[in-house]
Parts: structure tokens; C-alpha cells; sequence
């Protein structure tokens, strides 16, 4: 699967900042019962390459140690469009038992027809809202699948 067609969204500077604190928050928040129960949580902010599946390199990937095998991996996007379908299309087909994108609140209706137009087997959708970097705080909420 390593020859898949994923490419990054070139972003500016502010969304990529945004990008990589979103990742953190998501992982600070959202994260901290699977950490509790052993899981390790890998991140791949900037485009780095920590921890990869199959060749690719979700933003966030939740590794099981015991089983030694990824359970759930996240992306997080700060927009939706063509690139973030066809990484959406890419990591689905990854077989991972949970895939979640995370996205900007004003971004959910556009996620939801991507996913259902597309059949992308995506299961779960957060979205974020933000002040960033005015106020540095986020409201995650998990949204109903289309």
C-alpha cells in the first residue's frame, strides 16, 4: 500500500502552526483514557514521519502494544477538500479498525458529503472550534456519521 497517492495540502504558515496544535490538543484532550489503558499515541505533526502504517503517516496513530498493532489512527484537518478526500480515501483502506478525521466545526457538512459521496469507510468525525492564535482554546465535539 506504500505507493498510495497521499499528498499533503501545502499550507501557510498559520495553518500549519494551527494544524500542529490541534494535533496536540486532540491528544492532550481527547486522548487520555486510551492512554490510560496502555495504548501508546504517536503524532506526525509538519509532515514528520514518527510512526507510519503501511508507508503512510496519519497525523495521529494509537498503537497497541500488546497486540502490537494500530487501532486507531486521526487526521486532523484545518480545511476539507479534494487532497483531504483522497488521504481520507488512502488511510481508509488502511483496514485500521477506527479512523477519525478531525476538523474545523465550519468544515462538517462538506466532510459529511465527501464521506458519504465517496463510501469512505471513516468511523468517527470530531470537529474543533477555535480562536487560535487570538485565544489559544478548542472545543472538540464528536459529530453523528453521515
Amino acid at each position: 500500500m506504500s505507493s498510495g497517492r497521499i499528498t499533503k495540502r501545502a499550507r501557510t504558515q498559520l495553518s500549519q502552526d494551527l494544524h500542529d496544535w490541534v494535533i496536540e490538543k486532540t491528544v492532550e484532550i481527547c486522548y487520555q483514557k486510551i492512554r490510560e489503558k496502555g495504548r501508546k499515541i504517536y503524532t506526525n505533526p509538519n509532515q514528520e514521519k514518527n510512526f507510519g502504517v503501511d508507508g503512510f503517516y496519519p497525523d495521529i496513530v494509537v498503537y497497541d502494544p500488546e497486540t502490537k498493532k494500530v487501532t486507531m489512527i486521526d487526521e486532523i484537518e484545518t480545511e476539507v477538500g479534494e487532497t483531504e478526500k483522497n488521504q481520507w480515501e488512502d488511510f481508509a483502506k488502511l483496514g485500521i479498525p477506527n479512523f477519525s478525521v478531525t476538523i474545523p466545526r465550519s468544515e462538517v457538512e462538506k466532510a459529511k458529503k465527501i464521506i458519504k459521496d465517496n463510501n469512505i469507510a471513516v468511523t468517527e468525525i470530531w470537529s474543533y472550534e477555535t480562536e487560535y492564535p487570538k485565544v489559544k482554546t478548542i472545543k472538540f465535539k464528536k459529530e453523528e456519521l453521515p
